[in-house]
């Protein structure tokens, strides 16, 4: 029998054995280069860069090169059940899964990228459709030659791009801003941004666009307003006539929750009861769900991208996490929700995230069951891309997708559709995550983590035994 002193190297040896088998662990998990980027500090100016530089600046970045900033907006008209609202970024996941959904979807380019009389090419910008004009208003956003602030309208009957050039203002040029249709008075509304496309000279100033008219009028609410902020969510909800804006960075990443009312023409900070808020976050998806503003994903600003979906309740008046069932979308930045009325289930497209880069997979969320599933359109899918917008046109049953951008292409400026049949099932379908992809967030896959570490632990010590004993 070997004495105890004689034993210390060997105990050590099995414990850096088991340090050594955690890290193999996360290799094989893929883990370690998609926190790669994660690892970084993350500080004020970092933030500034995910809005509008797009490119491998970013220390720290994974796959195609960090993705910026975007938002998402949705509106609805309730006499029609009609939602709009915005999306972003694309490479497709991956994965194996139990029952693929694909109920005669399919994905149809309406406008190609680059063709004459379109808006354009760019991202980070506002948009919201006109469920009266069957029409889909575009505002401002990062071009090839700087930030805009053109308006411009897509006729859905004529597949037609038109300039507006609308009297008055203009609102000043901008990225990251927000804009929904109010559907009582049939105007638009631009609320917040950035002046510059490094995410300085943040904007609190509140714009409303008469079709009517052609015309812009600056807006002077009563109350607030919302503090300074790009990258932010807001939707509008019809049942009270009210635009709701949520989170976003300006001061630092937010949670708050804004109201305007422009029947009133007042901004009120909302609070809601009893609950806890989401976690601050810029870039994520937002929609209207016909009670509720419905968020997803984001960037804390920590090093870690969400996957989590909340939802606000207007008549409790309260923040609840949804918790959905089975397997979920990989966390990111950058993705946008629309609303389908007609099956009562979320649609969210694209993104950024740490492993795969840019992302253009399709999922949807149906709320009877609380569960996620992605689908498999027929055609396309759109390239890559990130800060684009989309709306839901129910007139067709579809989702419209334009712009944006990816690092491998740039600014877009094509227009996408995708149509969902009215009886086609959304929802219920849980992804099997295949290796090196954690079911739920950007996180250590700590069971597989442990696994390793054991096994390794075990190895060392039966060794360590045959030595001392030996």
């Amino acid at each position: 029998m070997r004495s105890d002193t004689s034993r210390l190297p060997l105990v050590l040896s099995v414990i850096a054995l088991g340090l050594v088998g955690g890290l193999l662990g996360m290799f094989a998990f893929g883990e370690l280069s998609g926190r790669a980027g994660a690892a970084a500090t993350v500080t004020r100016q970092t933030e500034i860069t995910l809005l509008a530089d797009y490119d491998s600046r970013l220390t720290g970045t994974a796959g195609e090169g960090y993705g910026g900033s975007a938002f998402a907006s949705a509106v609805i008209d309730a006499q029609r059940a009609r939602v709009p609202t915005v999306a972003d970024q694309g490479h497709s996941n991956s994965g194996v899964f139990g029952n693929a959904l694909n109920a005669g979807e399919e994905w149809a380019e309406l406008i190609a990228d680059g063709a004459p009389g379109s808006p354009a090419r760019r991202d980070a910008f506002g948009a919201a459709w006109d469920p009266g004009a069957d029409a889909l208003y575009v505002f401002g956003g990062r071009t090839d030659s700087g930030t805009s602030n053109d308006l411009w309208r897509w006729d859905a009957q004529s597949n037609t791009w038109a300039n507006l050039n609308p009297t008055g203002g203009p609102p000043p040029a901008r990225t990251g801003c927000t804009a929904v249709w109010d559907t009582s008075a049939g105007i638009l509304l631009v609320f917040g941004g950035a002046k510059q496309t490094s995410g300085e000279e943040l904007l609190d100033d509140l714009w409303r666009y008469s079709p009517a008219t052609n015309s812009w009028t600056q807006l002077s609410p009563s109350g607030g307003p919302p503090p300074s902020r790009y990258s932010h969510g807001a939707i509008w909800d019809a049942l009270n006539s009210q635009m709701l804006v949520f989170g976003g960075y300006g001061a630092g990443v937010r949670n708050d929750l804004w109201s305007y009312r422009p029947g009133a023409n007042t901004w009120s900070e909302v609070s809601p009861a009893g609950s806890t808020p989401p976690p601050a976050r810029t870039t994520f998806g937002s929609a209207w769900d016909g009670s509720g503003m419905v968020i997803f994903g984001g960037n804390p600003v920590t090093g870690f991208l969400l996957n989590d979906l909340w939802r606000y309740s207007v008549t409790a008046n309260s923040w609840a996490q949804l918790n959905p069932s089975g397997g979920l979308p990989s966390a990111r930045n950058g993705p946008t929700l629309v609303w389908n009325p007609l099956s009562g289930s979320l649609l969210m497209f694209g993104g950024f995230n740490w492993q795969s880069g840019h992302l253009s997979d399709l999922w949807s969320y149906a709320v009877t069951t609380n569960a996620w599933a992605q689908m498999y359109p027929t055609g396309g899918p759109p390239l890559p891309r990130a800060f684009h917008e989309a709306v839901w046109d129910d007139a067709n049953n579809r989702m419209l997708v334009f712009g944006g951008y990816s690092y491998s292409h740039g600014l877009f400026n094509d227009l996408w559709a995708v149509a969902i049949p009215s009886g086609a099932p959304v929802g219920g379908v849980a992804e099997l995550p295949e290796v090196g992809e954690p079911s739920s967030r950007n996180d250590v896959p700590l069971p597989a983590l442990a696994a390793a570490a054991l096994f390794t632990l075990t190895a060392g010590a039966w060794y360590a035994r045959r030595r001392w004993t030996g």
